[in-house]
């Protein structure tokens, strides 16, 4: 995170006493122009002709990982630790036209104040930790930050964002994007800076933006939506971008000129399935002599049986294993958040996956159980069949990457708070050992995650 100057170790401070001050104190002058404030709801408050409401989350951890980083028992790279995220925001509807949202995070690990440090560990591109670029690890930063503007120029379709924004162009609900989102990496900061419209036309939503990516690159492009039917929780949705990213950082620590993807999806979400697909395809410059030409493409179904959905995907990200022929055909995919398993491919706790640019290809099944009528508590495994679309450069021209198996029990405690028991192995192969940071002692050995997480959100 190269370029965004953000501190603010007092700003957390004033931000909570200012929740807490609106929220409880009684005073005939709390929030709002000139007047009273009323809680018309918990954490939402009406006076002075805005409305205020409270949002934030509570994200704690307590892990153990083995061998992630070599794969062989024989050396040590064990860890034990507790992390937290705490996130504390605002979003005031100032008037029917203009709404601000303002939110303070912070993330690390517990005892000491460092933040996560995936990056060090995992070959994360965009930054070597997780803590903010301008201040000590552990600091709050300002998470949010931006305006929307309602009904501009006059057209009730049209909106605006201008600021610190999150992004997430998850084509499947509770699911991370396939291309694009500013949750990527589990950085501290989890918005990108820029601007983005939004004008819908009836089932049609149009969206061009502009953003500087927290690793210094820039991201241009539009985004069409289409929902043409809709019915509770039932829905039928395509998507389609196209995108010009300028600057894109590549796993080498090099510069790519300009980066064109073109992007499309379709989801097929019904009470007794799911059928989902996405392509993406890319073309641009990597410098004079060089020329961008990945793809990438996945998709699956789940089927949804009363308490049981069974699930099954296909994961394709092409590879370059020919540095010298003037095509780069890896896809580059840095700020994508698909997290189906917890050691390759998750944000927060691994993602082996990073070891490579592009490079990788996923068979995926998945068992969920939900063990009472309310669906509360719920018992997931996934596993996963790895292997590259190319023998990595400098090994035996091995591409199996490895085997991965998950099982998660998460408990509803109440709507806004799921604790969950998680625990995962990944099995190397030969492509892992010739990638890893730590070949040639890299080997074969049981690579394992174990853990528990509370999250509640407000």
């Amino acid at each position: 995170m190269i370029s965004r100057p953000l501190l603010l170790v007092p700003g957390m401070v004033l931000l909570t006493s200012a929740a807490a001050t609106a929220v409880d104190a009684p005073g005939p002058a709390i929030l709002g122009a000139g007047g009273g404030a009323t809680e018309i709801t918990p954490g939402k408050l009406q006076g002075g002709g805005r409305q205020v409401y409270i949002q934030g989350l509570i994200d704690l951890d307590a892990l153990q990982q083995g061998n992630y980083t070599d794969g062989n028992s024989d050396l040590s790279d064990h860890r034990s630790e507790g992390w937290y995220r705490a996130e504390l925001g605002t979003r005031i509807a100032i008037d029917s036209r203009v709404e601000v949202q303002v939110t303070v995070a912070g993330q690390g690990v517990m005892g000491n104040g460092r933040a996560t440090e995936n990056g060090q560990i995992y070959n994360n591109p965009s930054s070597t930790t997780n803590a903010p670029s301008n201040g000590q690890s552990g600091n709050a930063v300002i998470d949010d930050a931006f305006v929307k503007l309602k009904d501009f120029l006059g057209y009730r379709e049209l909106a605006i964002d201008a600021g610190r924004q999150p992004v997430a162009w998850n084509m499947r609900r509770d699911h991370g994007a396939f291309l694009y989102d500013s949750r990527a990496n589990y950085q501290t900061v989890t918005s990108w800076d820029g601007l983005r419209a939004a004008y819908n036309l009836d089932t049609i939503n149009f969206t061009p933006y502009l953003f500087r990516m927290p690793d210094d690159s820039q991201l241009y492009g539009i985004t069409v939506d289409w929902e043409p039917a809709k019915s509770g929780d039932d829905r039928l949705f395509f998507t389609g971008s196209a995108n010009l990213e300028r600057r894109v950082l590549l796993r080498d620590g090099s510069k790519g000129d300009s980066l064109q993807t073109y992007y499309v999806g379709a989801d097929a979400d019904f009470t007794d399935f799911e059928l989902f697909g996405e392509f993406a395809m890319q073309a641009g410059d990597q410098n004079d002599s060089t020329k961008f030409e990945g793809y990438a493409f996945s998709g699956g179904v789940d089927w949804h049986l009363d308490q049981f959905v069974l699930g099954a995907q296909y994961d394709h990200i092409t590879g370059d294993d020919n540095a010298s022929d003037g095509k780069n055909r890896a896809f580059i995919n840095n700020w994508e958040a698909v997290s189906d398993t917890s050691i390759v491919e998750s944000e927060k706790y691994g993602e082996l996956s990073r070891l490579m640019q592009g490079n990788l290809i996923g068979l995926k099944g998945k068992l969920e159980v939900a063990l009472d009528a309310k669906k509360r508590i719920r018992v997931k495994s996934v596993y996963a069949y790895y292997k590259t679309d190319k023998a990595p450069i400098g090994g035996t021209g091995s591409r199996k990457f490895g085997q991965e198996l998950d099982l998660n029990i998460a408990w509803d405690f109440t709507k806004d708070s799921t604790i969950t028991l998680l625990g995962g192995i990944f099995k190397p192969d030969g492509a892992y050992k010739t990638v890893s940071p730590a070949n040639p002692t890299a080997s074969d050995d049981f690579i394992y995650l174990m853990g528990a997480n509370l999250l509640v959100k407000f």
